[in-house]
Order: C-alpha cells, then sequence, then structure tokens
C-alpha cells in the first residue's frame, strides 16, 4: 500500500514500522544529497527560481535511483500462513514482482526466490488459499528437499487475497 508522506506527517492512522523507515531514510538522503550538491550548476542559471528548480530535480532524480535500486522495488507484498511447509516460516511475507516470487519473514529477510521462468502455474480457492507449481531441474535443491528429474513441487498458502494475487502474477506473465 502506497502511504503518501502527507498522510504520515498529519498521522491519519497509525503507520507501520517499515513505513515510518522508508520515510526517515527518504529524509536523510534528502538531506544528504542536498549537502553534496555542488555550489556551481552544470547548466546557465538565469535567476534564483531556475536555479531551485533545477536543484530540485537533481534531488528528486537522485531520490529515484536510490529507491529503484532498493531490493524491495516493485514489490506487492502479501501477508499469508502455512503449515505445510517446514523450510518456510508459518508467517511468511510473499512478495510478487514482473521477476517472480519471494518468501520472506516477518523481518522481511530474504527465505526463498522463485523466478517467474520456474513457475508453471498458479492457482487459488476464493477467500482460503493461493498456490503455485514450480519445476525443478535433475538434482536442485528446494531448502534440502531433494527432487527425482523434472520433478514438480506445490507450495500452498492460506490467504483471503489468492484472486489479487492471481490476478498480479497473470498481468507480469502477458
Amino acid at each position: 500500500e502506497y502511504i503518501p508522506v502527507r498522510l504520515l506527517k498529519k498521522g491519519k492512522r497509525p503507520i507501520e514500522e517499515w513505513e515510518l523507515n522508508i520515510y526517515q531514510s527518504s529524509q536523510q538522503l534528502s538531506i544528504q544529497l542536498s549537502n553534496q550538491l555542488p555550489n556551481k550548476p552544470t547548466i546557465e542559471v538565469t535567476s534564483d527560481e531556475t536555479n531551485q528548480l533545477d536543484r530540485n530535480i537533481y534531488l528528486q532524480h537522485r531520490y529515484m535511483r536510490s529507491i529503484y535500486q532498493s531490493t524491495f522495488y516493485g514489490l506487492t507484498f502479501y501477508k499469508v500462513t502455512q503449515k505445510a511447509n517446514r523450510y518456510l516460516p508459518e508467517n511468511p511475507i510473499i512478495g510478487v514482482y514482473h521477476l517472480g516470487i519471494n518468501i520472506y519473514d516477518k523481518q522481511r529477510q530474504l527465505v526463498r526466490n522463485y523466478p517467474m521462468s520456474q513457475i508453471l502455474q498458479w492457482g487459488y480457492k476464493p477467500n482460503l488459499l493461493f498456490s503455485f507449481d514450480i519445476k525443478l531441474q535433475d538434482g536442485e535443491l528446494d531448502k534440502q528437499v531433494q527432487v527425482d528429474s523434472n520433478e514438480e513441487l506445490s507450495i500452498e498458502f492460506q490467504t483471503t487475497e489468492g484472486q489479487i494475487i492471481c490476478d498480479l502474477l497473470t498481468d507480469y506473465a502477458l
């Protein structure tokens, strides 16, 4: 969920710790970048207003570049539960993006990554679960699970947002 800065400042709703961290990091980055700006503009400036505009564009560009390099850029997170796979956390967070599916623990540490090329199919049961099948190659290990040649592995998560996750994956696959 995207949280506009104006809502964070006005306290319209309680914010989560990760939202606060992103906001504080962006503020620190803005201060750092403004201190690193060269004193001489690279483009000839005719007024103070134009100078300030160039400075703002430069800061926005640097900020966006840092966001693009973030490990979470482009991910849509979903809180799910699972009990079938003992090698995954019971309450993982899955991140869906154009390159595939990431599975994180509660601290948002990456546990497992499944690239889109490895995901064979996905599906859901309304208000119940989301699942996807992956194809593992000969001898490939999936967190200590040895598979035979070209075996498929199905991974299921309990969630009420299965249809939304499936729709997002379908959009990325097209």
